[in-house]
């Protein structure tokens, strides 16, 4: 009995072990990919401080005041173009949005008036005197068919 006992505690032990050393693996895992994405990001920060601080020098001798206007002026621009282009467009959409919607109304209208009309065609036809009737016809239909097939096989 002792023998399985200690059997059994190795065993456990063993696989208590072989969890920790996965659970250790997937935490190093996870900060060693949170590690590498932290070094790239203080990376970028290094190298944008390093060529803001190219810029602003260069900036302070004057050297960009040209370029600079001129970027402006292209921004402006561009910024202007975009809002034009964004109301044109826009309108366009509210425009076929709104006679798109308004077709759509019309025809839920239409399809509503017809179910109503169908409704009402079908508690008719239900009546027993319609259904009568309809009987009857059917058999003078039938009937007809009837004589045309023999008098044509007659003939």
């Amino acid at each position: 009995a002792f023998f399985g006992w200690k059997q059994g505690r190795d065993r456990s032990a063993r696989v208590k072990k072989i969890c920790t050393k996965l659970v250790r693996r997937w935490k190093n895992a996870a900060v060693a990919s949170a590690w590498s994405v932290w070094s790239i990001n203080v990376k970028d920060v290094k190298r944008l401080r390093r060529v803001t601080g190219k810029v602003l020098g260069m900036w302070r001798m004057g050297a960009l005041t040209r370029g600079m206007r001129r970027w402006e002026e292209v921004a402006r621009d561009s910024k202007r173009l975009v809002q034009a282009a964004r109301k044109v467009v826009l309108r366009w959409v509210h425009g076929t949005l709104g006679s798109a919607m308004s077709r759509w109304t019309e025809q839920a209208t239409e399809q509503r008036r017809l179910a109503l009309a169908g409704d009402r065609v079908l508690t008719r036809w239900r009546r027993k005197d319609l259904a009568a009737a309809w009987s009857g016809l059917v058999e003078r239909v039938s009937e007809s068919r009837q004589q045309r097939l023999v008098g044509t096989r007659g003939v």
